[in-house]
């Protein structure tokens, strides 16, 4: 789900055990674009919110897309 600029919303088809998994994003694209979890809202079992940020601390959208990886049991 797309929350605005630089502001996303993971759901997983498949649940994980607990919300003790890890999550990793990077951003596809040389613009200095970050990704990190946000700490808006918790993490669930079966949702993570994700932001994009630039080294100046906007949130930005980045301009190729993004891969993102979570780790944990399901």
């Amino acid at each position: 789900t797309d929350n605005g600029a630089g502001d996303f919303t993971i759901n997983w088809a498949r649940a994980f055990a607990t919300a003790n998994y890890a999550v990793f994003g990077q951003a596809l694209d040389a613009t200095g674009v970050v990704m990190m979890e946000s700490t808006t809202s918790a993490k669930s079992t079966t949702v993570v919110r994700l932001i994009t940020k630039t080294v100046g601390d906007a949130l930005q959208d980045p301009g190729t897309g993004v891969c993102v990886i979570a780790i944990g049991a399901q």
